[in-house]
Parts: C-alpha cells; structure tokens; sequence
C-alpha cells in the first residue's frame, strides 16, 4: 500500500485496498481520496481512525479538506488544535488558522 501511494498510484491503491480497514491502510486511503480530490471520501475515510498515533496526520488531512470544502470554521478548528500539538505539522497549521477568519 505505501508503495503504491509513494509512486502516486492513488486510484490502483484505493481499488486494491478497499476492504482492508486496518488504521495505516485508513490513513493512507484517507490521504489518497484527499491527493484524488475526493474530499468528502477523505474526510468520511479519515473519521475512522482511532490511533493516537495516526490521529495527528489523520486530522491535518481532515483540516485541509476542510479548508478545500470552504468550511473554514472546522478547518479553523483542527488547524487551532494542531498548532497546539507538537508535530511535523505545527508550524504550517498555526500559520493557516492565522489566514482564517474567526467564527
């Protein structure tokens, strides 16, 4: 499955992967529909992860799609928590919940 989405293989992955629900493979599906545009399918996807360690890159996918929807309020709110957290993301979510207008 990583290989698949390393080369970009995003549709041949989410085909092959479809029944297989394990939390990376959620993940990696939920960044796929996300890379294919599919935004609704990412997030619906991304919901399911349950991981702490998989939460963190799960709710950044989740905050872009968001901000790709123009639901700026529930992006505005997970790039808020994310910018709170200490990850590979924090510094950008910081900086794109600053570029949001307030509720």
């Amino acid at each position: 499955i990583k290989d698949l989405y390393a080369r970009g293989q995003y549709q041949a992955l989410l085909e092959n992967y479809k029944n297989d629900n394990s939390q990376e493979s959620l993940l990696i599906k939920g960044q796929s529909h996300y890379k294919l545009h599919h935004y609704l399918e990412a997030l619906q996807t991304l919901q399911h992860i349950s991981s702490a360690q998989l939460l963190y890159e799960a709710e950044w996918v989740s905050a872009n799609c968001y901000l790709e929807l123009n639901k700026t309020a529930k992006a505005k709110a997970l790039f808020d928590k994310l910018s709170k957290e200490t990850g590979p993301h924090q510094k950008e979510a910081e900086e794109r919940s600053k570029k949001l207008p307030e509720n």
